[in-house]
């Protein structure tokens, strides 16, 4: 089932390659939308040792393009005990790098925001950039607030970035409903 994605727009210009790759995780799971008012998607990397072949969404990796690099398994273990040491269960055995929220309006589901984490030297798991489309907020590690003109460039080129990672199969999607 294809997400009907509000046609008024969004704060931020999301490419129709990110809502059809949404769309196919959701029909993939065979979610019921008509029950659900927000939708979460957790993109984790794969280890390397989880069988990683490039070539999912979309295709492999094409002429010129090389596979991504996983994670390595002992960083995300590091990450995975530093996250159960502060007390998270909900989630503490994934290490989650890119989350989006979407949430059901009146007239078709909007973008609520996308976070994308970083994992720290010491593998503590902090905001990277974040993307609050409805309060038209946005941030970068390292810049701060940004102005809508600067959300508009780099949320370009992350979610073409996104949209390519996707397509050499490096992440795993977990989706959950409520």
């Amino acid at each position: 089932m294809s997400i009907p994605f509000y046609r008024g727009g969004f704060a931020l210009p999301v490419a129709q390659a990110l809502r059809v790759l949404l769309s196919e995780e959701v029909a993939r799971r065979a979610l019921d939308l008509m029950r659900l008012t927000e939708l979460t998607f957790h993109f984790t990397h794969k280890t390397r040792d989880s069988g990683h072949s490039a070539g999912g969404v979309g295709g492999g990796a094409g002429q010129g393009e090389k596979p991504c690099e996983p994670v390595h398994p002992s960083l995300l273990a590091q990450a995975r005990s530093k996250l159960r040491d502060l007390g998270h269960s909900d989630g503490a055995d994934e290490i989650y790098p890119v989350e989006i929220r979407l949430i059901r309006g009146l007239d078709g589901w909007l973008f609520d925001y996308i976070t994308d984490f970083n994992l720290g030297p010491d593998a503590e798991r902090y905001t990277e950039t974040d993307f609050n489309f409805l309060d038209d907020e946005h941030y970068r590690q390292g810049w701060g607030p940004m102005q809508r003109s600067e959300a508009h460039m780099l949320f370009e080129q992350w979610q073409s970035d996104l949209i390519a990672h996707c397509r050499l199969d490096c992440f795993t999607v977990i989706v959950s409903g409520n």
